[in-house]
């Protein structure tokens, strides 16, 4: 995957080798396709370039001083983080374009372009899915996951809505604005958290039940080759986190 330097108007940043015989302005890239997202602070839009689906992301930077001083910005973060996941052998979306502008006016001055995953998440597979199918999609995501974890990653929002499986049940990780290496010193927290994530939204979204999340984490840590001889404490922080999910579906319900 090769990339080269983008810069036209007062947009900077890399573009893929695929995508740099297009003369592709953000301008027009804002109001092609259709909107997907539109906040104060975000923006995204499923465009068709050519025969290929692409995703468009626009954002604000960090409010906090010291972040932009010690970080990049985070469409660039954006682009390692997806090209450092195919390296290591992760499913993900395929980085096209990470740029920012250095306009002030701009009111959503970073750019991050990716090519979409053509497959149904594991929310989606999981609608019609019969019993014996629902098992294997779990046992799918749970190999997927470990196999996350052992390559030094962990995501930041990893739910059965972000993780897509293609026909022949590979799995590609997608929203990973807060995906990250993980931090030697608090692997396993952050490791464990992704597992709560993930089976608390199960449970509440798809009514995954107390024995399959446990045939889930006993998976999960025998792909990860990780010895567990209880699951007890692991499956009661599921249980909290569903309810704490529920009660924040419902006021937010309550407040429209």
């Amino acid at each position: 995957m090769e990339f080269t330097p983008y810069h036209i108007n007062r947009w900077n940043g890399l573009i893929s080798s695929e995508l740099s015989n297009q003369d592709l302005e953000p301008e027009k890239l804002a109001v092609l396709g259709e909107t997907i997202v539109n906040k104060p602070n975000r923006m995204v839009r499923r465009i068709d370039l050519e025969g290929t689906t692409v995703y468009a992301k626009w954002f604000v930077p960090t409010k906090s001083f010291l972040k932009r001083l010690f970080r990049k910005p985070l469409a660039f973060r954006l682009l390692e983080t997806h090209k450092a996941l195919l390296s290591a052998g992760i499913g993900c979306a395929e980085p096209l374009l990470a740029a920012i502008c250095d306009e002030p006016a701009q009111i959503l001055p970073q750019l991050f372009v990716y090519k979409e995953v053509p497959y149904p998440n594991i929310s989606q597979r999981l609608k019609n899915a019969s019993a014996d199918e629902a098992t294997r999609i779990y046992d799918t995501a749970a190999e997927a996951i470990a196999t996350l974890h052992k390559a030094g990653f962990v995501h930041g929002d990893c739910l059965p809505g972000n993780i897509c499986l293609s026909d022949d049940n590979h799995a590609f990780f997608i929203d990973n604005d807060r995906t990250s290496r993980s931090f030697p010193f608090f692997r396993k927290r952050q490791e464990r958290r992704n597992l709560v994530q993930f089976c608390a939204h199960a449970a509440l979204q798809h009514d995954m039940s107390r024995e399959m999340q446990r045939r889930f984490l006993a998976h999960y840590f025998e792909c990860h080759s990780q010895r567990m001889t209880t699951f007890d404490h692991l499956l009661d922080r599921i249980e909290v986190r569903r309810q704490e999910i529920q009660r924040q579906e419902s006021n937010a319900a309550q407040r429209k």
